[in-house]
């Protein structure tokens, strides 16, 4: 604002917000989340209509640039959470370390119970404990 030579605009605006300040914020990862961003540019949009009068040429950009914000917005497809995503993937591999244990893990013999294979009218038959009734 003072190098714009705008010395009042600290005493009207009490939350600045500009795009170089949000392009910076994308470059490091400030934003969490797509929401973030998007308060962000509007409140950079209540910013300029409150401190420039309605009838001004910057006044009418910031209309025209709120317009052409808002429909580009809404035909973004579905922006997924980072955080979210990351979580999925620790749970996939944590998932897939599992199954590979599970398939390096040693078959273990399965014991039937006598009454399951011994009896008057069944015989146990082959060397996979099939059960034939008599």
């Amino acid at each position: 604002a003072v190098k714009l030579d705008i010395p009042t605009y600290y005493k009207v605006i009490k939350k600045p917000m500009d795009m170089s300040t949000m392009w910076k914020k994308l470059d490091v990862g400030e934003y969490p989340n797509t929401t973030k961003f998007f308060e962000d540019f509007k409140l950079m949009m209540r910013n300029c209509f409150v401190f420039n009068l309605s009838s001004t040429p910057v006044n009418q950009a910031g209309i025209d640039l709120q317009r052409l914000f808002d429909e580009k917005w809404k035909h973004l497809p579905p922006l997924r959470d980072a955080n979210r995503i990351a979580s999925m993937e620790a749970q996939i591999e944590s998932m897939h370390g599992n199954l590979m244990a599970l398939k390096n893990k040693p078959a273990k013999a399965v014991h039937w119970p006598k009454e399951w294979y011994q009896g008057a009218n069944r015989r146990f038959e082959g060397d996979h404990r099939t059960f034939v009734n008599q």
